[in-house]
């Protein structure tokens, strides 16, 4: 069973929008805070913790504060793109699929006309 510390960090750290090493750095943060309610409740309930930090999405808003407004624009940015990339891939799989699956498999006639030429009797010009 999951603490309810862990829970809570775990949805602190879904709430952070930000690089993995901020995102690091700013979960250290955290750790200090953390540890202060620890030294009061050894073993905190998730009233506890809320009363004590606020729910989860406004602590991580508090702790973004500290971040630089540019970091978080490039790293919302970078993500957006890489959705997009993911939308053209996952589009283009599924073109490929459907042509793959479904237009491949129709029928097509195919008339194709053979025409065979005999030189054997022709008679073979000469040559002076």
């Amino acid at each position: 069973m999951e603490t309810s510390i862990k829970k809570y960090r775990r949805s602190l750290r879904r709430h952070l929008r930000c690089r993995r090493s901020t995102k690091a750095l700013l979960m250290e943060r955290f750790s200090d805070y953390q540890n202060r309610v620890l030294e009061e409740y050894p073993e905190p309930t998730t009233e506890q913790l809320v009363q004590a930090f606020g729910p989860p999405e406004a602590m991580a808003r508090e702790l973004l504060e500290e971040v630089p407004p540019q970091e978080q624009t490039k790293y919302r940015r970078n993500r957006l793109v890489w959705r997009i990339c993911a939308g053209i891939l996952a589009t283009l799989l599924i073109l490929f699929a459907f042509y793959t699956f479904f237009l491949k498999s129709i029928p097509v006639e195919v008339n194709q006309t053979i025409v065979i030429i005999d030189e054997s009797n022709a008679t073979k010009p000469e040559v002076p």
